[in-house]
């Protein structure tokens, strides 16, 4: 098994409203996996997230990174959020600066770095995100899915090990989220770990290697993805159904084959095999 990058081990926290957030919650995050959480609304996909970068502290258990007990003094935080870089649903409540360029620089900056070196990090960044040409833009004048890309830029700047995703398909076209998921997997064959949280179970089944099931703030399941067909009742269970593609394929009664994971490689398994 690939050693952990991240580990939560029975983590509790609830918010000031007496809301529960994370409940006896533990969990492994494997180095270099596509990393999909999935539950309800309110099952704690957020609240996980914002605990592995220190955006929020377990009032029980332990959050671990690299195998080291997070710290949350200050500097080193700091080196933390280097490190793992998180990207919110609403990119709007990411985004500050005048334009793309002087968001995009603002981590770097931060960190204290060169004027030379910040340059370079903007530039293959927006390389990396595909915005190049939109670098002197006024940030309110970008599209929604630019915008997430800007956000994401701005975190691809800070050279992270982990890329945090919340939602990242959220008002999304179908153009733009084809789109983001090529770019997600250029970011992921670079050799970053990325872990998101998804209400999307196709773009989860298309996508991960790993999924993680979380209900009333627990992880009650960790599924290779892959194995996912043999394993359909602990979706079922906790309310999540199954894939589409995995629907149409149980319904063709192709057990003997390997389940497709997208629509496309379904619609070629049935033009090969003959099916009318």
């Amino acid at each position: 098994m690939t050693g952990a990058i991240l580990e939560f081990q029975a983590v509790h926290y609830r918010y000031p409203d007496g809301s529960k957030g994370l409940d006896d919650c533990t969990l492994m995050i494997a180095e270099g996996e596509r990393t999909a959480i999935l539950g309800a609304n309110g099952a704690g996909k957020t609240t996980l997230l914002l605990h592995t970068n220190g955006l929020l502290r377990p009032q029980q258990g332990e959050v671990r990174y690299d195998d080291r007990l997070l710290s949350y003094r200050r500097a080193e935080l700091i080196r933390l959020r280097t490190d793992i870089g998180m990207v919110f649903q609403n990119p709007d409540s990411q985004l500050f600066s005048a334009s793309v360029r002087e968001d995009v620089a603002f981590g770097p900056l931060n960190l204290g770095l060169s004027a030379d070196e910040v340059g370079h990090r903007v530039d293959r960044a927006l390389a990396a995100v595909h915005l190049n040409d939109c670098a002197h833009k006024p940030v309110q004048h970008l599209s929604f899915g630019q915008k997430k890309r800007v956000c994401l830029a701005g975190v691809l700047a800070m050279h992270p090990r982990v890329l945090i995703l919340d939602e990242p398909m959220a008002g999304l076209d179908p153009a733009m989220q084809r789109e983001f998921l090529s770019l997600l997997d250029e970011l992921h064959a670079s050799g970053l770990s990325v872990l998101l949280a998804t209400h999307d179970l196709d773009f989860a089944y298309q996508w991960s290697d790993t999924m993680v099931i979380m209900d009333a703030g627990k992880c009650v399941a960790r599924i290779a993805t892959d194995t996912l067909s043999a394993q359909q009742e602990v979706l079922t269970r906790f309310g999540l159904g199954i894939p589409q593609v995995m629907q149409v394929w149980n319904a063709l009664g192709s057990a003997e084959d390997t389940p497709p994971r997208s629509v496309e490689d379904l619609c070629r398994y049935i033009v090969d095999n003959g099916y009318k």
